[in-house]
């Protein structure tokens, strides 16, 4: 039965990990599961798939345009330091980041209280799910290291005092005040 098969150009494929191994056995019409026993029988290594599919998730992933402008400024003021996993933390964060500024918008504009109309203020929902959005921010935030705090635990201490604007000021301030 393998004889049907061009195992060379199926090797090849496959050790070079250009290709999902659901894709090398589609280019070759081959069985998914019976390239895996063939590829274990022959002892094939494979490298390490460089395609990704996070760029795709990535941009799907955000609520806002203001979302996707912090992802990317943190990831490129982070480096190499912020990998694909970290994304599991940093695209909610970058969400949760857009709606506390929108949120902070609404405020400023409605007000902490709000008049019901029997004339009896109360408290506005928005200043409420603003306080919970910055908790979630600051705790984001501190869970990638995003803060001055957090990354003094890990031993990361900053160069200099000269403090220059950090994109996430507003953590820092929350965390002094322990919002």
């Amino acid at each position: 039965m393998s004889s049907r098969y061009n195992w060379k150009a199926i090797e090849k494929d496959y050790l070079a990990g250009e290709l999902t191994i659901a894709d090398v056995a589609e280019k070759h019409k081959i069985d998914k599961g019976y390239l895996h026993r063939e590829a274990k029988k022959r002892n094939w290594v494979r490298a390490k798939v460089k395609k990704s599919t996070a760029p795709k998730l990535i941009d799907n992933a955000f609520i806002s345009e203001i979302a996707k402008e912090k992802y990317e400024a943190i990831k490129s003021k982070m480096g190499d330091t912020l990998t694909e996993l970290d994304d599991i933390a940093l695209i909610p964060l970058c969400n949760q980041y857009a709606r506390m500024i929108n949120l902070e918008q609404v405020v400023l504009k409605e007000g902490v209280t709000i008049i019901s109309s029997k004339g009896v203020p109360y408290a506005n929902p928005n200043y409420n799910a603003l306080l919970t959005t910055v908790k979630t921010v600051v705790s984001l935030s501190k869970e990638l290291g995003l803060t001055v705090s957090s990354r003094k635990k890990i031993g990361v201490v900053p160069k200099s005092d000269n403090k220059k604007d950090d994109i996430f000021d507003i953590t820092n301030i929350a965390e002094e005040i322990d919002v």
